[in-house]
């Protein structure tokens, strides 16, 4: 005895999306970009992370109050920032920071390796 099978009963399983890879030079370079904004991102709020618990081993109450968010979130910012800079990459924080930051008045020196 055959037994017939609906169309309506098979279940359609979703196919294996394949990236194209890029077809110009311009979508390379915006998919390296991506890839690295990707990295920082992730690795910079796991450092920020890092910072938040040494801040709390060190007897600093993070979630005393609500507007430390704005200072944890500068933290991570600055993180990335950084790590922007050093992949020849903009970010936002450049500016401000060379605008409000006197590197004289710093409680942190930083030794000319090209000296």
């Amino acid at each position: 005895m055959e037994q017939s099978i609906a169309m309506s009963n098979i279940v359609k399983f979703p196919g294996l999306h394949r990236h194209a890879p890029p077809q110009s030079e311009e979508e390379m370079h915006e998919n390296i970009r991506r890839v690295r904004e990707t990295f920082i991102t992730k690795n910079a709020v796991d450092m920020a992370f890092n910072v938040f618990q040494e801040l709390e081993n060190s007897g600093i109450d993070i979630s005393e109050d609500d507007k430390m968010q704005y200072d944890l979130i500068l933290i991570s910012e600055s993180i990335k920032a950084a790590m922007f800079r050093s992949l020849k990459m903009k970010h936002p924080l450049h500016e401000f920071s060379e605008n409000i930051i006197n590197l004289n008045d710093s409680d942190i020196q930083f030794e000319n390796l090209d000296e």
